[in-house]
């Protein structure tokens, strides 16, 4: 077959398959088909497309090649676009397109190909979607003159718009412009961009304006009060291109120091009330200067200087008045006054600056000052001494160590006074007599004390301006129990059966509290001052001692005999000095036997005697009493002369006895008495007679 042939047959099936599909069934529809984009931005294109019934989408894509022999290229294959673009349709009949980030050489003509699963279900829309990319411009026009520029934001796209749009100066917002003309007041490298598309700028413009000093004025650094002490910079701000080369500095009109600086600010450092006045200054650049208004600098400063005086001068006498004044120079003038005593605040009296103490007693003694404030801070004055004058008070007596006073210990008495000025001299009085006189010396040392050391103390506080007495003070000597000794109730002669009452005497401060009973070295169960032996017998003979305590000690008696025989009991005493009572014993029995009554006595109770010069048996069982309770040491003394064994010997029983008297010269009784015999004869007390006891008197000296 020719080719002639062969492309007749060709067009003829193309002709029969346009019939059979019909042209009118394959449609895209491209509802903007010109666009315009701003550099940068994204572009939406609206698409939709339809084929005829039957067909099944295999493929679509958009395309910006449009050639007659060549198979259109995805925009997705292609390098350029292939991360910027995305179909947003679908198989059916929705075909938008978006392109990210154009730029002027994506400007073109854009269609959308499908692809069926027919033979020949091949189509691309006509005419295509024409974008242009364009870029916002800002154009800049500047007056020659005054160097003042003006910018305008171009915008081909949307040359209508005018107030949509927003300025950067250095990639930061111009605040409050909105409109595509801007007048610059600052240098910087200005950008626009529309509202809502910030992102897309424009090419920045520089803009260097030139102009002389414009907005000259005077700020100070730190705002607020200027103090007195604190440093304070004062700033001359302007605007000008091209910058200040000089600024001068004037107070009061007058040009001060540091004048013809390029440094735009004038530092006073520990500023003083001498700086207050009136500044301004002058900028200067190659267009002229800029002067600012003037600016009133004042300065403020907290309460200085401040003291306390006193009215009326001199010496501060108790019962008097007094003034204390607060003075304070300040500006503004002091609000409140504020007083402290011994840094505790006593008063807050506003403007008043006094402080009256009417009646001033010693308690207002103390160091005072006050605070002067204003707004501004306080001012603290020195301290200042009221030293109140008064005759000695409160006068009293302390002892040390405290607690009780023990005999032997060593204490100290105290006049204890409150006086201004000091005491000068101390007088100490026992029982109303002075005992002491000391000069500043407030202490009475009472060394090894004694009971005689107790009594009743006082002291008088003296100085210039009077004297005062303190209360009494009542020294008790407090001691262990001593001179105890075991008294006998009833004494002598005690018969069989009776009763006989023990005493522990002692001499005790304070009193004793506690006493125990000894019998022949043992504890007795029986407590109490007293021991009662009720019905005596044999079995109660022995030596009975006790032993006393108090809180301060304790001390033991001497050891009294109680020696029951036959019908009678005898209770013995005993002392330390045995001898010395031996010795009475002896002397007794020396005496009787000179005057011939031993023997008597003897002959009466039917003694066997070997004569005058046999010698009797004499034992003598002797023990001392307890002392008395006074200085002299007075004794009582018992003692019994009388055989060891049944023998018709003769006994002897002698008594040494010291009554109780508070006479000079106490008497001593000796008598010689002779029991029942052992065969159980009548007494020899009984047979003889009153010129038989023979009584031998020793005077106590």
């Amino acid at each position: 077959m020719s080719l002639t042939t062969s492309s007749c047959i060709c067009v003829t099936i193309l002709l029969l398959l346009s019939g059979v599909l019909g042209v009118k069934d394959w449609k895209v529809t491209y509802e903007k088909p010109h666009i315009c984009a701003l550099k940068g931005s994204s572009v939406t294109i609206p698409c939709s497309y339809q084929y005829p019934r039957g067909h099944r989408v295999n493929e679509t894509f958009w395309t910006n090649e449009r050639e007659t022999n060549k198979e259109p290229e995805d925009l997705k294959k292609n390098s350029e676009y292939h991360n910027r673009v995305t179909y947003l349709g679908d198989v059916f009949e929705n075909c938008t397109f978006r392109i990210e980030n154009v730029g002027e050489r994506d400007s073109a003509t854009y269609w959308f190909r499908f692809v069926t699963d027919k033979v020949g279900g091949k189509w691309i829309g006509e005419p295509g979607v024409t974008l242009s990319v364009t870029a916002l411009q800002v154009e800049k026009s500047q007056q020659s003159a005054t160097g003042q520029a003006t910018l305008t934001c171009k915008n081909t796209c949307f040359p209508k718009v005018h107030n949509d749009y927003v300025w950067f100066r250095d990639g930061k917002y111009v605040l409050n412009q909105y409109e595509s003309v801007l007048v610059p007041e600052e240098n910087g490298k200005y950008s626009c961009a529309l509202r809502r598309s910030e992102n897309v700028q424009s090419a920045p413009v520089k803009v260097s304006m030139e102009y002389s000093p414009k907005n000259t004025s005077v700020s100070v650094s730190p705002s607020g009060e200027i103090l007195e002490g604190s440093s304070v910079t004062l700033t001359c701000n302007n605007k000008a291109n091209p910058p200040v080369y000089r600024y001068t500095w004037f107070k009061n009109g007058a040009e001060i120091s540091q004048s013809g600086s390029q440094k735009n600010y004038y530092t006073i450092t520990n500023i003083r009330s001498e700086d207050s006045g009136k500044y301004r200054c002058v900028a200067r650049n190659t267009h002229g200067t800029g002067t600012s208004e003037l600016y009133s600098v004042d300065v403020q400063y907290s309460p200085k200087n401040t003291l306390v005086s006193i009215s009326p001068s001199g010496d501060i006498l108790e019962g008097s008045s007094v003034t204390l004044t607060c003075n304070s120079k300040a500006n503004p003038p002091v609000d409140t006054y504020t007083w402290f005593k011994n840094g505790a605040e006593i008063s807050q009296r506003g403007s008043w600056q006094d402080y009256d103490i009417i009646n001033i007693t010693s308690e207002d003694t103390g160091r005072y000052y006050c605070n002067a404030s204003n707004r501004y801070g306080t001012g603290t004055s020195t301290l200042y001494t009221v030293d109140v004058q008064y005759s000695p008070k409160n006068t009293s007596v302390s002892v040390s160590p405290p607690g009780d006073i023990v005999e032997g210990s060593s204490v100290t008495l105290t006049c204890n006074s409150k006086a201004n000025p000091p005491v000068d001299t101390y007088i100490w009085f026992k029982n109303g007599a002075e005992i002491s006189r000391r000069e500043s010396w407030q202490d009475y040392n009472i060394t090894n004390i004694t009971s005689e050391d107790s009594g009743q103390y006082y002291c008088n506080a003296t100085h210039s301006l009077g004297t005062r007495s303190s209360a009494l003070y009542t020294v008790n000597v407090v001691y262990a129990p001593k001179n105890t000794l075991v008294l006998v109730t009833p004494s002598g002669d005690i018969k069989k059966g009776a009763t006989v009452i023990l005493t522990c005497s002692s001499k005790a401060n304070p009193p004793v509290n506690t006493y125990t009973w000894f019998k022949n070295g043992a504890k007795i169960s029986q407590r109490g001052q007293n021991y009662t032996i009720t019905n005596i017998k044999s079995a109660d003979s022995g030596k009975y001692h006790c032993v006393v305590r108090n809180k301060v000690g304790t001390d033991m008696s001497n050891h009294g005999i109680v020696n029951v025989d036959g019908n009678q009991a005898i209770v013995i005493g005993s002392v330390g000095g045995i001898t010395a009572v031996m010795v009475l014993v002896v002397l007794i029995i020396v005496v009787c036997k000179s005057r011939g009554k031993c023997s008597k006595a003897t002959k009466e109770t039917g003694s066997t005697q070997h004569g005058e010069d046999a010698a009797s048996p004499v034992y003598a069982n002797v023990s001392g009493m307890p002392m008395r309770p006074t200085d002299q040491q007075d004794l009582t003394l018992y003692s019994t002369v009388q055989p060891h064994s049944k023998s018709s010997k003769d006994v002897l029983y002698s008594t040494v006895q010291q009554p109780y008297s508070h006479n000079e010269d106490e008497l001593q009784y000796c008598s010689i008495q002779f029991p029942t015999t052992s065969t159980g004869s009548r007494s020899a007390v009984q047979q003889i007679q009153d010129n038989s006891v023979i009584y031998s008197t020793v005077s106590k000296k």
